[in-house]
């Protein structure tokens, strides 16, 4: 089975940032035997590849906007060690568009586009919806620099 036909059959769980707070508190935290089953079960999941639990850009700004800098760093390593850096692209009305090809599609019987592939991969270029670019008046910057 190749990677992308594993994430195809894998259910995408969106957490909000509260869930994914909650879900530090408890990695980091001493959990009652409850919570550290649904932890367990989180990262078993995640480390199977039965479920993609995807980061977005508002998740990449709320972590960043916290002061207390450890607390951020360990929130943002369990989101990574959770995602596997998985990301979901910012581009909604797309997403909408491509929703309503996929119900025409259904209806006359033709195959389906898979959305999946315009909105979830890992990376930055799905987290940011484009491919990011340095831009810098410094001229110490090389073009190989740059693309790197």
């Amino acid at each position: 089975m190749t990677s992308h036909e594993s994430t195809s059959k894998a259910k995408i769980v969106y957490l909000d940032q509260k869930c994914w707070i909650n879900l530090a508190k408890i990695y980091y935290g001493d959990p009652s035997d409850l919570e550290q089953g649904l932890l367990d079960n989180i990262i078993k999941a995640s480390d199977n590849g039965t479920a993609i639990f995807p980061i977005s850009l508002i998740h990449l700004s709320e972590t960043c906007s916290i002061s207390n800098p450890k607390w951020r760093n360990q929130l943002a390593t369990l989101m990574a060690k959770i995602s596997k850096c998985y990301t979901v692209t910012p581009h909604w009305v797309q997403h909408i568009e491509l929703e309503i090809k996929n119900l025409i599609l259904e209806k006359i019987n033709l195959p389906t586009i898979n959305i999946r592939d315009y909105f979830l991969d890992r990376g930055l270029i799905k987290l940011i919806g484009e491919k990011p670019e340095v831009v810098s008046d410094n001229e110490d910057f090389s073009p190989e620099i740059l693309e790197e």
